[in-house]
């Protein structure tokens, strides 16, 4: 087969906002990260868990400068708590998502999918749908938006890059690691589900 015949710009748009290979589909469907996934994954995290440390270091610096000018012991107190809390509800995700790229483990989901315009509710079940996320979320991104992706019961908090992705009333079948329910992959079907 030449090139010009295996061009598919739904799996094109599908690679470029998830950052994957066709090679790893192969893997994917033998429920495995590929080495390449692996790799985006990793990298992903790292950027994900630099706004970790930064408020674990600006935090810390705020404990370490009170304890110096004799700020109160219940101030003090008060800045352990706030970055223990925020230590443990920002990293505790990060902790899970590492795990699953360390594990390895793919698993996939079929479904159709549907969007709806932010703010507007969508009730379709069994079905793969994206609505705008109305609480907040650290995205990957400051610019990101995150949106929700829903197929067959599993709920997957995606950026508003990732949801672009995808488009509305196409079947999916979409490769995700289990805990952390991060997409790795996806393939569009190629007549609508």
């Amino acid at each position: 087969m030449t090139k010009a015949s295996t061009f598919n710009p739904a799996l094109i748009r599908l690679q470029n906002g998830l950052g994957f290979e066709e090679a790893d589909l192969a893997e994917n469907e033998a429920g495995k990260l590929s080495a390449n996934q692996r790799g985006v994954q990793y990298r992903r995290l790292l950027r994900a868990s630099l706004v970790f440390w930064l408020i674990f270091i600006v935090l810390g610096a705020f404990i370490a400068v009170g304890v110096y000018v004799a700020v109160p012991l219940e101030l003090t107190l008060i800045l352990v708590v706030i970055m223990v809390v925020a230590c443990g509800w920002l990293g505790y995700p990060l902790v899970v998502r590492w795990l699953d790229i360390r594990r390895g483990v793919v698993e996939m989901i079929s479904g159709k999918l549907q969007t709806a315009v932010e703010g507007q509710e969508i009730a379709v079940r069994n079905s793969l749908e994206i609505k705008e996320l109305h609480e907040e979320f650290l995205p990957d991104s400051v610019t990101n938006k995150y949106h929700v992706v829903y197929i067959n019961g599993v709920t997957f908090k995606v950026s508003q890059r990732i949801a672009l992705s995808f488009r509305s009333q196409m079947g999916y079948t979409v490769y995700y690691l289990p805990r952390s329910k991060t997409i790795v992959a996806a393939r569009e079907h190629e007549n609508p589900a």
